[in-house]
């Protein structure tokens, strides 16, 4: 946990500063790449425990995170117009953001269930933890289908 807030907090400002120098949509297009490969590392990592590659994973994926949470909002901002479709867009962004960090436990919560048992087996725990990428591979299209506005 400390080294993914860590490296968001020390990301911040630079990819602040790259939406600020170049389109955010080619911005958020290349954090896609930045994405991919820490689910590659997660995904490679959990089933054999390689803590390199779940840190690895885990700091990419927060570097992810804080490029897509921080410039989204602007990029919404610039493709709608003030009052209420800003506001429209802002909120399903909120609502869309709150169902996507939700699923991924929901879905791993429904494998518990589905699997009938009270205890985890390790590859029982690597199933659930994998599970909670699906939906990263399921966004990953829809980023990159974002246009330039200028």
């Amino acid at each position: 946990e400390s080294a993914r807030g860590l490296s968001a907090l020390f990301m911040a400002l630079p990819l602040g500063w790259a939406g600020d120098v170049w389109p955010k949509s080619t911005v958020l297009r290349v954090n896609v790449i930045v994405g991919m490969c820490a689910a590659v590392l997660l995904a490679s990592g959990l089933p054999s425990d390689n803590m390199v590659l779940i840190v690895a994973g885990c700091v990419a994926m927060s570097i992810h995170n804080q490029c897509l949470f921080g410039l989204m909002p602007v990029l919404l901002k610039e493709f709608t117009s003030e009052g209420n479709e800003n506001s429209a867009a802002q909120s399903n962004r909120q609502t869309a953001e709150s169902l996507g960090r939700a699923s991924g436990p929901g879905l791993q919560l429904l494998l518990v269930f589905l699997s009938g048992s009270d205890r985890w087996s390790e590859e029982q725990l690597h199933w659930l933890l994998l599970a909670g990428l699906v939906f990263f591979l399921l966004y990953v299209p829809t980023v990159c289908r974002v246009q330039h506005l200028y």
